[in-house]
């Protein structure tokens, strides 16, 4: 969720807005069945202004495989996903009978899309149980407004929040995490040993060593444990091999 464009930035943008979308099906396998999603997207990101929120970046088909793997930690949790862009991890998450899934960004013309892709997909027909509850709303890291907004709407925070590649700014790092931690259900000091803990199932691409760690120090900072995912894990050796610069990690509340 990058930094607010000023109104001079933003009247130069609306130059570029690109909604010249395609439809695209993506399909996952799951239990030896073919799911497909369709989706509306950008063909390529714009060149002038890089919409990075309506293209597909491979981090995004990481998670998503992450997710399809890992499907019993998504039954009836709440999940809500932060930088949704399309909104394709999201609506794989809602395939997996989550009680319910958010879609956010902070961009008018990405929650535009995001609200295109969920018509889109509750009118289509899936060899899956139809999303439960699939929504989207406005959410900026780090503002007060929307954080407080979902706070009480979900009084109790969620049990899972997912990401892909929404780690690549610096500067947006600290915003995501505190946005994170407000929204992540607290743990449960009761909840049987075998009831997964909340957490925040982030899928990046790396790109520099610098904000890889920069990321972990404060996600340590703002009392977020990480656990490092092996691709090896729930990849395929191909998979392993086309996505070896993405990283898995997953954070949860101290």
């Amino acid at each position: 969720a990058p930094p607010r464009m000023d109104e001079g930035e933003e009247d130069l943008f609306n130059l570029f807005v690109d909604r010249n979308y395609v439809k695209k099906t993506f399909s996952f396998s799951t239990n030896n069945n073919v799911e497909p999603i369709d989706l509306y997207l950008l063909n390529t990101a714009s060149t002038d202004f890089d919409r990075t929120g309506q293209v597909i970046w491979p981090a995004a088909s990481v998670l998503c495989k992450y997710i399809f793997t890992h499907a019993d930690i998504f039954a009836s949790s709440s999940v809500l996903e932060v930088g949704s862009g399309v909104g394709l991890g999201g609506i794989v998450a809602s395939k997996m009978k989550s009680s319910s899934v958010i879609l956010s960004d902070s961009e008018d013309i990405v929650i535009e899309l995001l609200q295109m892709n969920v018509d889109l997909h509750a009118s289509s027909n899936s060899s899956l149980d139809q999303p439960h509850a699939l929504s989207v709303v406005k959410l900026e890291w780090g503002n007060d407004d929307h954080i407080h907004e979902l706070q009480r709407q979900h009084p109790n925070g969620f049990d899972i929040i997912i990401g892909s590649d929404v780690a690549y700014w610096k500067h947006a790092i600290v915003p995501l995490l505190t946005t994170v931690r407000s929204l992540l259900a607290p743990p449960q000091p009761h909840a049987p040993p075998s009831s997964p803990p909340s957490q925040f199932i982030l899928a990046y691409q790396s790109r520099a060593l610098i904000t890889d760690n920069y990321l972990l120090e404060q996600a340590e900072h703002y009392g977020l444990t990480c656990k490092h995912v092996s691709l090896d894990s729930f990849l395929d050796e191909e998979d392993c091999q086309q996505y070896h610069l993405v990283k898995v990690l997953l954070f949860s509340k101290t």
